[in-house]
Order: C-alpha cells, then sequence, then structure tokens
C-alpha cells in the first residue's frame, strides 16, 4: 500500500509539471487573453478545465494498462480478478476521485501562477520566476528518485535472498531427485518391485523410499521416552539409502541396514543434537541407541533454524514417497517408465512426479512474487521518473532559454551547455541517492530478519540503484539539453 501511495504521488506531481512545461508555450495566448480583458478568475477556469479535460482522457489508457496488467497481478498474488472489476461503482467512484484530484491540482497551481503573472511578462512567454517553487521541483524530482533507488535496492535484495535460500539448502543436493507419490496401499507394498525395476536403468543412480523428503512445511515432534524423562526433538521418518540419495554427510556412525522391527530403537540425530546431549555413534539416549550422526541440514525453510533433530527409520511397505536419484541425462525417459510401471500395478492411482527443486522453489513462493511485483512497481517507477524529469528539465530549459542563447552567442560549445545542465540536475540525483540508501538498508535489513539463514546486504547493490538512477537522469537530460544547446541562439534573443 505504501509503495502505491508513493507512485500515486509520483504519478500526480508529474502531471503538475508536464502541464506546467506544457502551458510555458502558451503563455503568450494567455497574455494576449488578459491583455483583451479577461480576469484572472476566467484564466483559472481555463487552465482547470483543460487539466481536468486531459486528465479524464487519460482514462481509456489507464484501463487498457490495467486490463494488461490484470494477468500479472492474478500470476503474482494468485487473485482471479478479471474484468468484472469494471462493473463495481467503487472501481468507478475511485478512478474519478484520482483523475478529479490530479486534474484540479494541477489546474488551481498553474492556474494560479498564470492568473497572477502580469500581462507584460506573460507577452514575453514568460512566468515570474520562483525561487522557492523551483527548489520545490527539484525536491519532487529527488523524491522521484529516492523511491526508484529504494524500489531497485529491494528487488536485488529479494533477489539476493531467494537465491541463496534455493542453493544453500544446508548438507542436502537437491539436483537431479524426482520425487514419485505412492498414493495407494498396492503402491506402497510394491515400493520394492519399482525400485527393482527402476535400478535396471543405467540412468538411475540410486532410490529410495520415505513419507518425508525435506524440505517440508511441517514438524513432526519426536518424543523420546523413558519412566522418568520425555525428550522432544524436530523428527524425520526415512527408508534406507534415503540419507545417502539427498546427499547428507556423515559425521559419525552409519546409515540404517534393513527395516527390522528388533532395530526399531536404533536412531540417527543431526549435529545439532549430537553437540546439546555430547553424543556419539553407540552412545544411549532414552533407551535409543545413536546408530550415527549427520551433519546439520535444512528439513524446513531457511526462515526456521536447524533444531536438534532424531531421524527414525520408516517401515518399507508405509512409505509415501519414492525418490529416485538421476544423473539427468534422460529424466523423460524415466519418468515415463515410472509412469508405466505405476499403471501397471495400481491402474486407477494418480501418477504425480515432481523434482525436488521444484519442491525446495515452492518455500519461496510468497517472496518470489513480492520480487515480480516489486520488478513490476520499478519499472514503473522508472517511466514515472523518466516523465518527472523531463517535465522538469522541460520547465528550466524554458526558464534558462534567455541564459543557454547568450553563452551560445559569447562562445560556448553544445558540450557544455549540456554539462551545464546536467550538472545542475545530477546533484538533486545524488541528494536522493544520499537519502534512499539508508532507508532502503533499514527496510532490507529488517526484511531479511524474517530468515534465520540470509544473505548479507553488498554494497555493489547501493551502487548499482545509484548508477542506473544517475544513467537514467543523463539519458533523459541530455536528450533533452542537446535540443536546447543546438538550437540556433538567435531565436532565443529575437525578443530580448
Amino acid at each position: 500500500m505504501a509503495i502505491a501511495f508513493a507512485i500515486l504521488l509520483i504519478a500526480i506531481t508529474n502531471y503538475v509539471f508536464l502541464t506546467k512545461a506544457k502551458i510555458l508555450n502558451r503563455l503568450t495566448e494567455m497574455g494576449a487573453k488578459k491583455a483583451l480583458g479577461a480576469s484572472n478568475v476566467t484564466i483559472q477556469k481555463q487552465v482547470l478545465l483543460e487539466s481536468n479535460l486531459v486528465s479524464l482522457l487519460s482514462l481509456l489508457p489507464a484501463a487498457i494498462v490495467v486490463m494488461v496488467g490484470i494477468p500479472f497481478v492474478n500470476s503474482t498474488l494468485g487473485k482471479t480478478v478479471g474484468s468484472e472489476v469494471f462493473s463495481l461503482w467503487q472501481t468507478w467512484a475511485v478512478l474519478a476521485g484520482l483523475l478529479f484530484l490530479t486534474g484540479t491540482i494541477s489546474g488551481i497551481s498553474i492556474g494560479n501562477s498564470v492568473s497572477r503573472t502580469s500581462v507584460v511578462v506573460l507577452l514575453k512567454g514568460k512566468l515570474k520566476r520562483s525561487p522557492g517553487k523551483y527548489s520545490l521541483s527539484h525536491s519532487f524530482l529527488s523524491f522521484h528518485f529516492a523511491i526508484f533507488i529504494i524500489l531497485i535496492v529491494s528487488v536485488f535484495t529479494f533477489k539476493k535472498q531467494i537465491n541463496y535460500g534455493l542453493t544453500n539448502f544446508k548438507a542436502i543436493d537437491p539436483t537431479n531427485i524426482l520425487i514419485c507419490e505412492l498414493n495407494t496401499p498396492e503402491l506402497q507394498k510394491q515400493i520394492r518391485v519399482l525400485q527393482n525395476e527402476l535400478g535396471k536403468n543405467p540412468n538411475v543412480i540410486k532410490t529410495a523410499g520415505s513419507s518425508f523428503i525435506p524440505p517440508f512445511d511441517s514438524f513432526l515432534p519426536v518424543n523420546l521416552r523413558t519412566e522418568d524423562e520425555s525428550i522432544r526433538f524436530d523428527g524425520l521418518i526415512m527408508g534406507q539409502g534415503m540419507i545417502d540419495l539427498l546427499g547428507m554427510e556423515w559425521i559419525d556412525g552409519e546409515c540404517f541396514g534393513e527395516f527390522q522391527a528388533d532395530n526399531r530403537n536404533n536412531i540417527i540425530i543431526n549435529e545439532s543434537a549430537a553437540l546439546q546431549y555430547k553424543l556419539k555413534a553407540g552412545d544411549l539416549l532414552n533407551g535409543f541407541t545413536i546408530r550415527g550422526i549427520v551433519k546439520d541440514f535444512s528439513a524446513h525453510s531457511i526462515h526456521s533454524l536447524i533444531q536438534p533433530m532424531v531421524i527414525l527409520q520408516q517401515h518399507p511397505e508405509k512409505m509415501s514417497l519414492l525418490a529416485i536419484k538421476t544423473n539427468g541425462l534422460h529424466d523423460a525417459e524415466i519418468i515415463r517408465e515410472t509412469e508405466h510401471l505405476i499403471r501397471q500395478i495400481s491402474p486407477e492411482s494418480v501418477v504425480s512426479i515432481r523434482y525436488l527443486t521444484d519442491q525446495i522453489n515452492q518455500f519461496y513462493g510468497r517472496e518470489q512474487n513480492q520480487a515480480k511485483l516489486i520488478s513490476g512497481f520499478s519499472f514503473l517507477a522508472i517511466v514515472l521518473a523518466v516523465m518527472g524529469l523531463f517535465g522538469i528539465v522541460l520547465i528550466t530549459i524554458s526558464k534558462r532559454t534567455k541564459e543557454i542563447g547568450i553563452r551560445k552567442v559569447n562562445g560556448a560549445r553544445a558540450t557544455e551547455v549540456i554539462e551545464m545542465l546536467n550538472r545542475s540536475f545530477l546533484k538533486w540525483v545524488f541528494v536522493a541517492f544520499v537519502l534512499a540508501t539508508p532507508v532502503s538498508w533499514y527496510v532490507m535489513d529488517r526484511w531479511l530478519e524474517n530468515f534465520a539463514y540470509q544473505t548479507s546486504l553488498s554494497w555493489w547493490i547501493f551502487a548499482l540503484a545509484g548508477m542506473l538512477a544517475i544513467g537514467i537522469a543523463l539519458f533523459t537530460v541530455s536528450w533533452q539539453s542537446w535540443r536546447a544547446a543546438t538550437r540556433n541562439p538567435v531565436e532565443a534573443l529575437r525578443y530580448e
């Protein structure tokens, strides 16, 4: 909501600047009307009417942009907004209010400025110069670019953290792992058949079964009880070979062997549990034998810290998931073969096969959608910043037309004029960078606190955002400055 409000404020101020830049070309017309008897109120009404009319005409392209943007919003936020939004009276009431607000603010501010200027000054094509207003327009320019820099920093930080989360699941290697759901009792009982048949494929490296394959959302509490004590751990139930298939690192001991009812008291713990309770392989913990210790791994999202964990061995006929580690060369063939085997064993079952990496990606769906949405706002901020800068440059050049003409007559080159104008604008972009850097750092630092394992706020993110802002400003100002610098100075001085 805050970003939307800031974008709206930028759009309104841009409209004021662009309208003012346009009206500067009609000052002689306004002066002639005042000379012929038009009152200040008449001039104000004309400017206000024209401003609101142009604002009203923008409704059609705005509706087109909204229609084009609805699919993007739906895919990003998971909503189902459609064209029926335009059938709601609330939509039209908000649009009408925004249009009237924008047109009225622009019309009143510019109309008052024009109507209070004397006829003589208007007939010269000028407005009375107000240093305060001049500084105010540049302050809004700094505000525009500050919002742009904050959005760009946010986009890069979002993407950096998401990439960190997707590639830094501690001690798990999710590459080239297919997950097949065993969603019927027949499939669960025949898991050995599936493993044996798939194992004959030279492109299959290893298979293993389980009911939980990390990372997953929910926590599975495991209580190791005795008559006198109960210790609660974060739990995981895995079949034989799953730990090795996932590429977990062993610190001590060994993996589960063939499932046997007599071995149910054998457990595997992670590094955090071993350190907290000072355990090693072969030790007893509340009557349970520590068969092995694995390095800490991310069983859940990196939003949460790794907790002391106990891994239990699962009965082979009660596993609901089959993991298939491949060499990544012929996955499509392996998927077809798996589907064929599943239909042979359980024709009524629904085949569901996915990559483990897709499962990991789902953990960051919200952050990825936020990154997309802020990227869209950033693009909009770029467009609005360019438009606002364009309007302010036009106003500035119109006020300095005589100065530019005199400099040209006295021998100034076009590059010198461009450099002069660029210098006067770039200082405001630098002010925006100085203001935006601590704000964006604070906001992103607070956002990263949502993650137990987080990336760093690198300096290059802020530097790149500042360079993008400077590049956009240089391009926009240089384009308009070149047009002003290459004009014939006689045109600027003919009426002086």
